[in-house]
């Protein structure tokens, strides 16, 4: 499976579209109505019905670390500095990280090489 977040230019358009080879497998939206996690998606690498492996759980300090900022200070540069770049979002096995805005004509995109 593979992972398309997508988002509009104004509040509550987006989702994280799941897709197989040749088909869909799930579109979670947000929801406006969630008043937990309403206001943002929030994908790390496994489904967001499934559990996570204890070993590799970055959803739950994701969901943490985006709470945190919350979203009236919810911007470009927290969004990278205080929750994409935090541990154990961000860890050795990260090779891509992609901040986009169609709102705000912004794409940013991060390669993380191993300096080794």
């Amino acid at each position: 499976d593979g992972y398309f977040i997508v988002g509009g230019a104004s509040g509550a358009e987006g989702a994280v579209v799941t897709r197989a080879r040749n088909h869909n497998v799930d579109t979670w939206s947000i929801d406006p109505s969630d008043a937990a996690h309403g206001w943002y998606r929030l994908e790390t690498n496994y489904d967001h019905d499934q559990d996570v492996p204890a070993a590799d759980d970055r959803r739950t300090p994701g969901y943490a670390n985006m709470e945190a900022v919350g979203l009236a200070d919810m911007g470009e540069d927290r969004l990278l500095e205080d929750v994409m770049k935090q541990f154990p979002t961000f860890n050795p096995h990260t090779d891509l990280t992609c901040i986009m805005s169609a709102a705000y004509g912004t794409y940013d995109c991060m390669i993380w090489l191993d300096p080794a």
